[in-house]
């Protein structure tokens, strides 16, 4: 046993350990900040400043949890989502398929976000001077994000749209000169694509 607090109040060891528990237990259930020191009432043995140090404990251990437990959410989400997208991928390109860059959906996505960033600056200024500085750099660096990741998609896009004309004039030629070789040809390409997962 030790002294707790600037009273003569002795808690044991198990006892502090049973405390501390039912703090925890109090934050998952309910934790409300009106209802702490009703709680701290059923505790006369504990020092005011020793019972809120516990609490402080437990939430920070109630808050890292929680967070652990988002984290894995969002990381079985995420393999959902790539096993989704996986087995959605697009079969073989043909010249038909081609899209133009403009039309692309994660283009006007970006376009989007881009939008909403300079709002968001913009709001975070009056009269030329900045009003809120923290929500002024996260909207610049959101924009300066969107607008990177703008030009990787679209560096992207472009190549694989060289990539298919590429293709296209190959099997253009190819389909003058032998139909049956070009189709051999498309035929092996399913196959990989097939093998490797993308259709």
């Amino acid at each position: 046993m030790r002294l707790l607090g600037d009273s003569a109040l002795v808690v044991s060891k198990t006892r502090k350990a049973e405390i501390k528990q039912e703090i925890a237990d109090w934050i998952e259930i309910s934790g409300h900040d009106q209802e702490v020191e009703k709680f701290r009432a059923g505790f006369p043995e504990v020092s005011r400043a020793t019972f809120y140090r516990w609490l402080k404990t437990a939430r920070i251990s109630a808050a890292r949890k929680e967070v652990t437990e988002v984290v894995k959410t969002a990381q079985e989400i995420r393999g959902e989502a790539e096993e989704g997208i996986r087995t959605t991928l697009p079969v073989v390109v043909t010249p038909d398929s081609i899209s133009l860059i403009s039309n692309s959906n994660a283009i006007a996505i970006i376009h989007e976000c881009i939008t909403s960033a300079k709002e968001a600056v913009a709001h975070c200024r009056t009269d030329g001077r900045i009003r809120n500085l923290k929500g002024f750099l996260q909207a610049n660096r959101a924009l300066l994000s969107a607008v990177e990741t703008l030009s990787k998609v679209s560096e992207r896009l472009m190549d694989i749209q060289k990539i298919e004309q590429f293709h296209a004039a190959i099997f253009d030629e190819i389909r003058k000169v032998d139909p049956a070789t070009a189709r051999r040809i498309l035929e092996r390409m399913q196959q990989l694509q097939k093998t490797w997962g993308l259709l």
